[in-house]
């Protein structure tokens, strides 16, 4: 956000301004100069007066401020109209975070880790700016509840809050503060939108009798990471067979449970790819939900059913922020020359590094040195990880040569943005406890009910080149139908009969491109293969 502070003179030579009287009733005079717009045409040509420099206006505090702060948002209340999110000061300069530095006063909803109001100093061409970041007190309310649920199910691009944000600026001059009256500013509105999901598919092996019920998870910025909080990665998921017959034969990622039954399991949610956009995890990895966007969070199980009749299975994404699942502690930090962290695992449980990052202060205000730490740690197992410098950083965002830099920096061992063990490179260290227990957000938990086709599918050669192929009655996801066969694929067509155009699938296309994402219901379509395979399709 940003915050223009202006000002205006009135002298012999009139500007042709008329008089105005403000939204608050403030009159201001007619022939009046307003700086720093008017500086190019009071000082003319800039060869005329190169002498005079700029113009530059005093320094005043600019306070930033959100409407309905207070009001708690409740998406099955239909309550809406509260500010979402919070403020981080983008510059060194901006202070009095959550505390108006006049009144004292302090917002209801902020805290000083995630402020809702702020302060920043006007520069010498009258602008002051904070961040803003809109992951607090969301309203979710474009997204439809879950069937199951009730709580919100948000996909991309729908409206998750809204914020309405306005500034107010001070007098300069210290003679006149309290003299006349704060200037505040228009109001100005934020919407922020998902981008994220969470969805399941079934993808299917070579044998009709094994299939993978597969969870797909993206964060509502839209990322599998450990940045900020609400992560979707390192979090449990559980699968459970509710009827029909099959069991569960195999599970990811570590650690997971299966029961007795073999009907119930909970399995932690693996990144498939790193921060650099590299392929992580290939050996468990699955087809991703989308196929030209391969980096997101995944979770499943492996089902068999040898009598292949119809499996109905419960999948329940956890209400975030989902709890620490292990007690991870700094036992080594090295600051001069090849910079390390070493982290340990005092607990008595196998822990997945997934969902626990690293950080660091950063160079850029407000925003932290990071690291996403990978692996697994059994009890009383240890792992090193690099800093800097040199190729060492790579992997870090945020960090360009090296992470630590004086005795005053540091490095964290972070849960949803909480700091579970901090060490300083002036020796000092600060562990925190893991048990700590977040506020559940008003996402709140997700179920989805889906039925594996055992039994109700029907095998389709495709030989290379155009294939007619007729869908039966049931209806499929083109990313589950396909899920093992893209690569062998140029392009999907359906004639729509509504519409009187063709509908169309191309694989690696950009997100936008595709027009549809489902077959069946007994529709023709047509498929340009590459190379030979025998696709599998509902009855």
């Amino acid at each position: 956000m940003t915050a223009n502070v202006r000002g205006y003179f009135v002298g012999t030579n009139p500007s042709g301004r008329p008089q105005e009287t403000k939204p608050d009733g403030r009159t201001v005079p007619a022939d009046r100069w307003i700086l720093p717009d008017d500086w190019e045409r009071l000082k003319g040509e800039s060869n005329l007066r190169t002498p005079w420099g700029s113009v530059t206006m005093p320094m005043s505090i600019v306070t930033f401020f959100m409407e309905n702060e207070g009001v708690i948002n409740n998406y099955k209340a239909k309550v809406k109209h509260g500010a979402s999110g919070f403020l981080i000061p983008d510059t060194e300069d901006d202070f009095s975070f959550n505390v108006n530095p006049h009144t004292k006063a302090t917002t209801i909803l902020g805290t000083l880790s995630r402020p809702r109001m702020m302060s920043s100093l006007s520069d010498d061409q009258g602008e002051a700016s904070v961040d803003t970041f809109g992951d607090r007190n969301l309203s979710y309310e474009g997204c439809a509840p879950n069937a199951i649920t009730g709580n919100p199910h948000c996909k991309p691009e729908e409206v998750a809050g809204k914020t309405r944000y306005y500034a107010v600026a001070e007098y300069p001059q210290a003679g006149n503060r309290g003299k006349y009256p704060a200037v505040a500013s228009n109001v100005d509105e934020t919407v922020w939108r998902w981008a994220g999901y969470k969805d399941v598919t079934i993808v299917n092996t070579d044998s009709p009798q094994i299939k993978y019920v597969v969870a797909h998870l993206r964060d509502r910025d839209g990322f599998c990471d450990a940045a900020n909080y609400n992560n979707t990665l390192g979090v449990p998921v559980t699968f459970e067979i509710d009827a029909g017959d099959g069991v569960i034969i195999e599970a990811a990622d570590r650690p997971y449970a299966i029961n007795g039954t073999r009907r119930f399991a909970t399995t932690t949610t693996f990144d498939t790819r790193d921060l650099l956009g590299n392929p992580i995890n290939t050996h468990i990895a699955r087809p991703p939900l989308i196929a030209d966007q391969p980096d997101e969070c995944q979770a499943w199980i492996k089902v068999t059913n040898s009598v292949l009749t119809l499996t109905n299975v419960t999948v329940t994404f956890p209400a975030p922020p989902s709890p620490i699942p292990g007690d991870i502690r700094i036992t080594n930090l090295q600051c001069a020359g090849a910079e390390i962290l070493t982290v340990k695992n005092f607990g008595d449980k196998l822990v997945n590094l997934g969902g626990f990052a690293l950080k660091s202060s950063g160079s850029d205000v407000g925003n932290a040195e990071e690291l996403d730490m990978i692996g697994l740690l059994e009890p009383g197992e240890s792992k090193t990880f690099p800093g800097g410098p040199g190729a060492a950083v790579e992997g870090w965002l945020g960090a360009e040569n090296e992470v630590l830099e004086g005795a005053s920096d540091y490095m964290s061992v972070v849960w949803e943005d909480y700091p579970i063990s901090t060490v300083w490179c002036d020796g000092t260290r600060l562990d925190l406890s893991p048990l700590v227990s977040f506020p559940l957000d008003g996402e709140g938990e997700l179920k989805m009910d889906i039925v594996i086709p055992f039994g109700n599918e029907v095998e389709v050669p495709l030989a290379a080149g155009w294939n007619m192929v007729p869908t039966g009655k049931g209806s499929v996801s083109i990313a589950t139908a396909f899920s093992a066969f893209e690569d062998k694929v140029t392009a999907i067509y359906v004639w729509d009969a509504t519409l009187e155009t063709w509908s169309h699938y191309i694989p690696g296309a950009p997100a936008g491109v595709n027009t549809i994402d489902t077959i069946g219901n007994g529709v023709f379509m047509w498929v340009l293969v590459k190379q030979p395979f025998t696709l599998t399709l509902p009855k």
